[in-house]
């Protein structure tokens, strides 16, 4: 049966689907970095969750659902990726394919282990794009080629292996600094700022016949989209600003620490509508490729123009709350169509694709990731309590459990979540962030480069907090 020829919408869709045979007779699984982003599929009611990490926010979902967890193991705070599961999955997979009936796997991204183990059961699916297309799409230098020979603006540069002695002709070119970027960089490591030659020979030794991007320097405006391929549209979501290398956050002058969908006052109509041209081009592109699901996109503005950066696809570390925020204000979150290519016969309308994709209100949240910025180990001793809390006065108020943004009661609280680290976790210099910090406030200046001074004192006393032997400036008196 053909939901299009029933002139069934996305709506009708989403809200019948936990009755969808699939999902409510079988398993569904949620694999991924972070156990709380089971909230991007929380509409299909989720057995098990499989997750790199663990935090104290984690233990209270093992009362309601089946978690699986290499942090929990080992206690250590890495930085993470989804080939951390592979010891974890021969074991669990095999038993998930001892439930009579199917099992639904929507994953972060796919894997080819992943891949490998599944292709053994056949009651075992994975909603999500085959790895090979994902490992094709981190390819960042093929990736510019190909969007620039489409049309699509990128940033001025030269793909290729950079070598030695080559600093003065890219300089020349490009102007200093120069960025180098690497095809294996992710969310912001990888990527060099240069102003000397002797720093480039130095990076081009170290990186020798690794590609890599050398371009222009754009001293601007971050800035994300999320969107979704289906097999016949391309779904757009919603416009953030990215939140990168602020010093309170991250030791990597690129690090991205958060994103800001506060955006009436940074980004103009122009640019918008820039992005969102740039986005569905980008769409029809990977439908070529036959990529069906998930992906986003970056994008830097000199303040007029706006120029592609960079695909990611995969689910996104601003997913969760993008989705969480979409369902308070009653729009479709995004996940929900990553789902629609992976189930047989279900099209979407057009018309409501287009309405959808006309959807102009920002989301007006925020959230800030905490990266240990000490430049040592840490040993997490009395962590701050996950939860939701006031912050008045430099000091936190601690007001009761809250996960996502949407468990708040007022527009003032803030959430602190994340996977905050249990005690005992050691975190090393390099690692995935301590924890998340959720708000309604406005977090980027107008330049959209920088946190207001209220976010950075909000950071700095989390993150004060949240490593100190003892608890810090903590009221836990509920309100």
């Amino acid at each position: 049966m053909s939901y299009r020829s029933h002139n069934r919408d996305a709506r009708d869709i989403f809200e019948t689907i936990r009755e969808h045979r699939r999902f409510k007779e079988n398993l569904v699984i949620w694999m991924g970095l972070r156990a709380s982003d089971y909230r991007l599929i929380d509409f299909l009611r989720p057995d098990v969750i499989a997750s790199t990490r663990y935090g104290r926010d984690t233990i209270p979902l093992e009362s309601k659902l089946s978690v699986v967890s290499t942090e929990k193991v080992t206690k250590i705070r890495s930085d993470s990726s989804m080939s951390e599961l592979n010891p974890l999955l021969p074991a669990l997979l095999r038993e998930l394919a001892r439930h009579p009936s199917d099992v639904y796997i929507v994953s972060y991204h796919s894997t080819p282990m992943l891949e490998s183990i599944v292709r053994r059961f056949p009651n075992l699916h994975i909603m999500n794009p085959p790895s090979y297309l994902r490992q094709y799409l981190d390819q960042k230098t093929v990736v510019t080629q190909q969007l620039w020979m489409l049309g699509i603006r990128t940033i001025p540069g030269t793909e290729g292996a950079i070598r030695p002695g080559e600093f003065d002709r890219h300089a020349r070119q490009y102007g200093l600094p120069l960025v180098v970027r690497f095809d294996r960089s992710a969310a912001g490591y990888g990527v060099h700022l240069v102003n000397e030659p002797e720093e480039f020979d130095e990076i081009a030794d170290t990186h020798r016949n690794m590609p890599a991007s050398v371009m222009k320097y754009i001293d601007g405006k971050s800035m994300s989209i999320s969107a979704v391929r289906t097999r016949d549209c391309t779904i757009l979501s919603d416009i953030s600003m990215q939140i990168i290398g602020q010093p309170e956050c991250t030791p990597h002058k690129f690090g991205w620490c958060g994103n800001d969908f506060n955006i009436t006052q940074t980004i103009s109509d122009e640019e918008t509508a820039q992005i969102r041209h740039m986005a569905l081009q980008v769409g029809s592109w990977i439908h070529r490729l036959g990529y069906r699901g998930i992906y986003g996109i970056d994008f830097m503005s000199d303040g007029n123009t706006v120029y592609f950066t960079e695909i990611n696809p995969r689910f996104l570390g601003t997913s969760a709350l993008m989705v969480d925020r979409q369902e308070e204000i009653g729009k479709l979150p995004i996940s929900f169509f990553h789902i629609i290519p992976y189930l047989p016969n279900i099209y979407l309308d057009q018309d409501g694709v287009d309405q959808y994709n006309l959807w102009q209100k920002p989301l007006n949240v925020s959230q800030i990731l905490l990266h240990n910025v000490g430049g040592r180990p840490l040993t997490l001793h009395h962590n701050l309590m996950p939860g939701k809390y006031l912050y008045e006065n430099d000091e936190l108020q601690y007001v009761g459990p809250a996960q996502n943004l949407s468990d708040t009661t007022r527009y003032d609280e803030i959430v602190i979540t994340g996977e905050i680290p249990v005690d005992e976790t050691i975190v090393p210099p390099i690692s995935d962030e301590l924890c998340k910090i959720l708000t309604y406030e406005k977090v980027l200046d107008k330049t959209g480069k920088r946190l207001t001074p209220w976010a950075q004192a909000l950071a700095k006393k989390v993150y004060s907090t949240l490593v100190n032997d003892e608890p810090h400036g903590v009221q836990c008196n509920s309100i």
